[in-house]
């Protein structure tokens, strides 16, 4: 029906934009099963911490940013990038934006700032392709709506200050 569920998130593939690299079949992977090194994956999501500087000669640039499908998020970097397709990659990829992604998922150990190595390996995705989607709000189905009460009194070992008999009242 041209929706996609990852958890509690649903996107719309229907009117997929494709933007960079070749058009591609979208039969996404949940993030959180990306457990081992795969190639020609399909994640799709919505973008955060995104950062974009310049590579250590100053020529080109680094581009390096998350992204969620509501489940679970990756880290995505991409090193290198020539001037004009940064540009072009940055018109698509910005904090909000939704997208699908076809790559590889790749573990490496990271280099902290002062030259260790970090305990352990993360899972990095590294896309080839990249196509804008949309994320469908969430609908409230239910026949009978009801609005969940969540409190704590003096009796919880959370800080509230309310008492029970009160909360009662």
């Amino acid at each position: 029906d041209g929706t996609c569920t990852i958890g509690h998130t649903s996107y719309d593939i229907s009117s997929v934009e494709y933007v960079i690299g070749d058009a591609f079949e979208i039969k996404p992977t949940p993030i959180a099963a990306l457990d081992k090194p795969v190639r020609n994956a399909v994640i799709l999501g919505e973008i955060y911490a995104f950062n974009k500087e310049r590579n250590r000669t100053g020529e080109k640039f680094n581009l390096n940013y998350c992204i969620t499908d509501g489940n679970s998020s990756i880290e995505i970097k991409l090193f290198n990038v020539e001037p004009e397709q940064s540009d072009e990659m940055c018109k698509v990829i910005s904090n909000g934006a939704v997208v699908a992604m076809k790559g590889y998922a790749k573990y490496e150990t990271k280099k902290n700032k002062d030259g260790s190595r970090s305990e352990g390996p993360d899972c990095l995705f590294y896309p080839n392709e990249i196509a804008k989607i949309k994320k469908l709000a969430r609908k409230d189905n239910a026949p009978v709506k009801r609005v969940e009460l969540h409190l704590h009194t003096q009796m919880s070992t959370m800080d509230a200050m309310i008492p029970p008999s009160i909360a009662v009242k």
